[in-house]
């Protein structure tokens, strides 16, 4: 097989975790180093630590941050300071097929396009609303600012896209994934011509959990970081805790 460099874009909260999993299991590295998972995404980030480094790096000296990122110009000047930082980080492994996935590559990723190896492009979209609600509650970030902070995010890539015609690329809409995501799989195994066994494309399918279970995978991991760490508990799930209990007090007197 031809070496190929599997890149994963999208805003926070668009199925990218989802979608990098999936690639896992049917045979994608995505490193050694990976973010481990969290009541936010109990099922794993599959981002190595060492392009999470780079790209807050990248961003953070062009003057911004995720929350708030850089003009577009600030980011490619970084072009010369971050060159040889980016050369070594894209370098090919020893795997012929390899990935990533950060979404803060959705605003450097430009300055990585020079450095790839054939590079196969996949993009998580999903509708602004959801994806703001989700990531606000993480952020402690209101609506309009979610919708508009998706909308530089969703900007970036489609930029990147049209200066980037040679490059292919496959959009995967969370919405699909999540209620056909038998095609969604069939769709990421032509696009990079993989040859699953049966049984990893059925655990590529099962990996789209239910909205209950997934529910209950991330209460599961509240509970158990707050017991370890009750200062990490976000603060409106303590503010749900004291409603509760109040009520709770006030029922039983």
């Amino acid at each position: 097989m031809d070496p190929k460099t599997v890149v994963i874009l999208g805003m926070f909260r668009s199925g990218t975790s989802m979608t990098a999993a999936i690639l896992d299991i049917l045979g994608v590295g995505f490193g050694e180093d990976l973010l481990p998972g969290s009541r936010a995404n109990p099922l794993g980030y599959f981002e190595d630590r060492s392009f999470m480094d780079l790209n807050r790096r990248i961003v953070r000296e062009a003057g911004g941050s995720l929350q708030d990122p850089p003009p577009r110009a600030r980011i490619l000047a970084q072009e010369a300071a971050f060159r040889q930082a980016i050369a070594e980080q894209v370098k090919p492994r020893e795997a012929s097929l390899w990935g990533w996935k950060d979404p803060a590559a959705s605003l450097t990723i430009e300055l990585y396009a020079r450095h790839l190896v054939n590079p196969f492009v996949i993009v998580c979209r999903r509708a602004a609303r959801p994806v703001a609600e989700s990531y606000g509650k993480m952020v402690s970030m209101s609506l309009a600012d979610g919708i508009k902070l998706w909308s530089v995010f969703n900007e970036r890539i489609d930029t990147f896209l049209a200066n980037h015609p040679d490059i292919p690329v496959l959009e995967i809409r969370f919405e699909a994934l999540t209620k056909q995501p038998e095609q969604c799989v069939e769709a990421l195994i032509d696009f990079l011509g993989l040859d699953p066994t049966k049984e990893q494309r059925a655990r590529a399918v099962n990996h789209v959990l239910p909205r209950r279970t997934i529910q209950k995978l991330r209460a599961r991991s509240l509970i158990k970081s707050g017991l370890e760490r009750p200062w990490k508990v976000p603060a409106y799930v303590m503010k749900r805790v004291r409603n509760a209990m109040r009520h709770l007090f006030f029922e039983n007197k």
